[in-house]
């Protein structure tokens, strides 16, 4: 898979919260997602894992969520059908910020042979930035899905 920096980590626009990755607890090193909420007194919590897109062997990475914390966008190279690349971007939603994220569900419109990870989601949700690598990880564009509200 690839992975780089840039796509680490994920902060809410109000600061309330860090969404990111990482290969803690991962013996075969592949990163979960991870949310770790900002306390009372400006210091982040202990991380918890973001437990229902997270799998035992698939790499997740690139978390971009809504400002509600109610929609989470993410790369994996998770093998669940229909997934159709090296990395595609996988969309959950939940009901309220304190309910567990739905199972998974691939953005099939989105994805290719190749390797796509989202960057941004606008605060309307009409807009998903994201990128598409070729099969082998080369020729790195930047494409926006559109929706009307």
């Amino acid at each position: 898979a690839v992975a780089r920096k840039k796509h680490a980590a994920m902060s809410l626009p109000h600061g309330s919260a860090l969404y990111f990755i990482s290969t803690r607890n991962n013996a075969n090193g592949t990163s979960d997602l991870y949310r770790a909420a900002r306390g009372t007194s400006g210091q982040f919590t202990t991380p918890v894992q973001v437990s229902t897109v997270n799998t035992p062997s698939s790499t997740e990475f690139s978390p971009v969520v809504t400002s509600d914390e109610l929609v989470l966008y993410y790369a994996s190279d998770r093998p669940d059908a229909p997934a159709k690349g090296v990395l595609d971007i996988w969309m959950t939603k939940r009901a309220s910020p304190s309910a567990p994220f739905d199972p998974p569900v691939n953005v099939q419109e989105l994805n290719t042979t190749g390797h796509e990870i989202p960057d941004w989601i606008s605060p309307d949700r009409c807009r998903l930035y994201f990128d598409r690598l070729g099969a082998n990880g080369v020729g790195d564009k930047i494409y926006v899905a559109e929706r009307a509200p």
